[in-house]
């Protein structure tokens, strides 16, 4: 990302089928008060949206939710 800031972000929506597509630049946040406020974290990445799509319904199959992921407690509160 440092050489190439460029990104793209797929986010799925199981339950309702929908798809976001995000595309933008991105920066690498190495060190301070915003990467010492994660636990955790040895940096961050800013992502700065270009474009974004979304498309509902659009995936053929559909899943059910069971429960959040246990690891999602260490990210702390934000």
């Amino acid at each position: 990302l440092e050489l190439y800031p460029h990104a793209g972000l797929l986010f799925i929506d199981f339950i309702q089928g929908d798809i976001l597509y995000l595309t933008g630049k991105t920066e690498v946040i190495w060190s301070g008060d915003e990467v010492s406020s994660y636990a955790g974290a040895e940096q961050l990445i800013r992502f700065h949206l270009t474009k974004g799509y979304r498309v509902t319904a659009s995936l053929p199959i559909r899943w059910s939710y069971s429960e959040f992921s246990p690891f999602l407690e260490r990210t702390g509160s934000w």
